[in-house]
């Protein structure tokens, strides 16, 4: 971890905000501080730390402007007897070898915004792909490629 004034209090939070998100699938970041009365700056600072290390993933949700993360199951294996719908089926594969934004992926499809971002939060859910933050930017790829 990297030291900062927020180091301490960051290290104090780590098992308590594992162990609270533990008990749901998703969590906001706001819905995490005030559960856990932490000040911004120490959420972050752990959530950073968590998610660099792999225990927690922040997962796309487009019909939110939040940050939210869940727990990061390493031995969860994608369900392979999931019948993907054609609009999904057509995502995925298109991001065979490829780290893509949400606008670019709903043009080169020629589908509208809000169904390809539902699309890949239910790939998302389902770990067939993964979406990295760049700032507020997603962008997504495969978990296989």
């Amino acid at each position: 971890m990297n030291t900062t004034k927020y180091t301490q209090m960051a290290r104090a939070a780590r098992p308590h905000l594992l162990d609270l998100m533990s008990t749901r699938a998703k969590w906001a970041d706001d819905e995490l501080r005030a559960a856990l009365r932490l000040e911004g700056p120490v959420l972050q600072t752990v959530l950073l730390e968590l998610t660099a290390e792999g225990l927690i993933r922040r997962r796309f949700v487009p019909t939110t402007p939040r940050a939210v993360y869940s727990v990061n199951d390493p031995a969860a294996r994608v369900n392979e007897h999931r019948t993907l719908s054609p609009v999904q089926h057509r995502t995925y594969t298109y991001l065979l070898g490829r780290r893509e934004t949400l606008v670019t992926v709903a043009a080169a499809l020629r589908l509208p915004k809000e169904q390809v971002a539902e699309t890949l939060a239910v790939l998302d859910d389902w770990n067939l792909i993964r979406c990295a933050f760049v700032g507020h930017l997603a962008v997504f790829s495969r978990t296989d490629a």
